[in-house]
This record gives C-alpha cells, structure tokens and sequence, in this order.
C-alpha cells in the first residue's frame, strides 16, 4: 500500500511535476504571455541550422604520407551555428539524408508566434542531446469526466532525420498532473509532417490547420467523457493491458523456449538472445502489474470513476508518467517516444469499448 502522500513509485504527490517540467529548459506563466519567438529567442533557441555533408577519410595507399583521400558518405550532419552565447558549431545530428529539409526555429517561430500570441508558451525544452525541441501552448481550462484539466498542445520538431514535426493535443489532469497524450496516429487530435523537401509549403497554411484540430479536440473530450461512464470487466481490463504493454517479439534465433530446451546444440548468441528476451517479457509484466495496482487504487480513491475505460486509462498514463526508467522522461511526453506509446494503445484500446 502506498502512503497518502506518496504514489506508487515513492513520488511526493504534492511536489510531482507533469512529464515535460522534467526535462524542461524553461517553464514561463500564462500571465506572462510569452511567444514562440520570445521563448527560443530567451532560450539561445533561435539561431538557424545547417546541414553539412559527412566525409569519411582514410590514408592514400598510394601516397601513405599525403593528404588523407575523402569518401562522400551521403550521409549529412545538422549543426547549430555559433551564438551569442555560444560562439562554436554544436553537432545536433550526425546522420540525416540527402532529402532531409530542417524546419528553421526561426521559421518555426513565425509560423507559431499568431497561435501563442492567443495560446502562450509555457514549457520550451530540449531532450536527447538537441535532437528534439518541444514546447507546450496553455489553451486554458476545462472539465473532463467533471474534473478540473489544463488543456495543451504539445509541439515537438525531430531534428535527427528519425522523427517529424509533430502536434499533440494534450489534457493534464490537475488532481495529479497526469499527462493524458492520446494517440499519435489519430488524425483528429494530432499532426505529423514529414522533413522531406518540401515541409515549408505543408506548414505555410499552419494556422489554418491548427484551427481544424482545435474544432476537432471537442470531439476528443467528449470521447474522454464517454471513458467515464463506461464499465469495463475484468478480462476488458486485462486486454487494454496486454495491448498497452505488448511483450517484446521472438526472433527467428530464439523461435521459443521449448525448442530452444530440445536444441542441445545452441549457440552462445542464440542463449545470450533468449535471457534478454525473457528478461523483457518479465519487465513487461511487472509494468503491466504496476499498471493494475494503480488502478486498483484509482477505483478505491475515485469510486464514481471506479472500474471504467478512464480509471485504466489514467491508471496507464500515471504509471507512464512516474515510474522511473534509465531513458531520458521525455519519452513519457515526446509523441514517438516508448512511454508515449504506451499511453496511445491505451487509449485508443480503452476507447473502443466505449464503442
């Protein structure tokens, strides 16, 4: 059992911060009312990248003594160039293709500045070494599930040729600063573009968009309302479980354990591949037993909210939220990130029951 002032993972309930205050760089007040532009400009954010080819270089068999010979790799770097405050190019990825077009925090901040001029900044921060740059825009206030919820979207730009420009409609319940993240994948209350040639046209009508998924986040809130009317069983339960924690793939090496057993001639590789494997089914289901404590406990403290598609839910993104990983805490918040995930199949699963 845990005490009153501590949750499931010995966080002080009356100091825990939501998922991205931990990683954040700055978090401003609404009163304040800073933009886009002022933020990064705050921040030394604002200077522009450069994508810069990566070269290989090996001795001249040739002329062993000479200058080295250089082998293009079609492979660039994106660097930052020097500031103010920071007068040396700083690498931010090392491995971005030909085709890969960087979004400019200068041009970010103009198509974003009319939007926080309305919606102020309140989190700007960067995870993974620079790699990804996110923000957060307060949309104020409102009741969901007759609770108290700061509504938010989530900016993130990868600039690590793995990720997209991405938007994210995102509720915090305030009675324990759950970030409720939903699908990525829903169109409806998220955006995703693509750092191909040709980005700058897709975000040019950016606001345009951006007021389609404010008309479209109403239809999110209702569906988060609907979560908590509706009654689950207990194998429902179960499965909104086993699809938000899904236990790690077997490769063809490990095949299964029974004829791992049978093989008397198994390589070392083929062992060391199966311990790892059992190693993360048996996390996967502490996670998903952690998930179900928490829930249990939210049925206990909340019994109007007691046994529903939102108790497991919120169950899910609280145990997202809080339990704590050697990865960076952003991956709770960042849309492509693995906490992230999780907390999207648990919605999306969630939500299916309600129909």
């Amino acid at each position: 059992m845990t005490s009153q002032n501590t949750d499931l993972f010995g966080n002080n309930l009356a100091t825990r911060q939501r998922a991205w205050s931990r990683s954040a760089i700055r978090t401003f007040s609404a009163k304040d009312k800073v933009t886009v532009k002022d933020g990064l400009k705050e921040l030394d954010l604002l200077t522009d990248l450069e994508k810069m080819p990566l070269f290989l270089e090996h001795d001249n068999p040739k002329n062993p003594n000479g200058d080295k010979v250089r082998v293009d790799t079609s492979r660039y770097a994106i660097v930052r160039k020097p500031t103010k405050q920071d007068k040396e190019y700083r690498m931010i990825s090392d491995s971005v293709g030909k085709d890969y077009e960087i979004l400019q925090p200068s041009k970010l901040a103009k198509i974003l500045d009319p939007i926080s001029k309305k919606y102020p900044v309140e989190t700007i921060g960067t995870a993974q070494g620079g790699k990804k740059l996110y923000m957060t825009l307060n949309l104020g206030n409102s009741k969901i599930a007759n609770e108290d919820h700061e509504l938010y979207w989530l900016i993130v730009d990868s600039r690590d040729g793995q990720g997209k420009f991405q938007m994210a409609f995102t509720p915090i319940r305030i009675i324990c600063q759950n970030a409720l993240v939903s699908a990525v994948n829903q169109s409806s209350i998220s955006l995703a573009i693509n750092h191909r040639n040709g980005i700058h046209s897709e975000v040019q009508d950016f606001s345009k968009m951006f007021n389609q998924l404010l008309k479209k986040q109403e239809d999110t809130i209702v569906a988060m309302d609907s979560m908590a009317t509706n009654k689950l069983k207990k194998s429902d339960v179960t499965e909104i479980l086993e699809y938000a924690y899904q236990e790690p793939k077997v490769s063809q090496r490990i095949n299964n354990r029974k004829n791992l057993e049978l093989n008397k001639a198994l390589t070392q590789k083929q062992l060391e591949d199966f311990n790892v494997h059992e190693k993360k089914k048996s996390n996967v289901q502490i996670i998903r037993d952690n998930a179900m404590e928490r829930y249990n406990v939210f049925n206990e403290e909340h019994p109007k909210l007691a046994r529903t598609s939102w108790a497991i839910y919120n169950a899910i993104v609280e145990t997202e939220d809080f339990r704590r990983t050697r990865g960076n805490s952003a991956t709770a918040f960042i849309p492509s990130g693995e906490k992230a995930m999780n907390k999207a199949r648990a919605f999306s699963k969630a939500l299916e029951f309600v129909g």
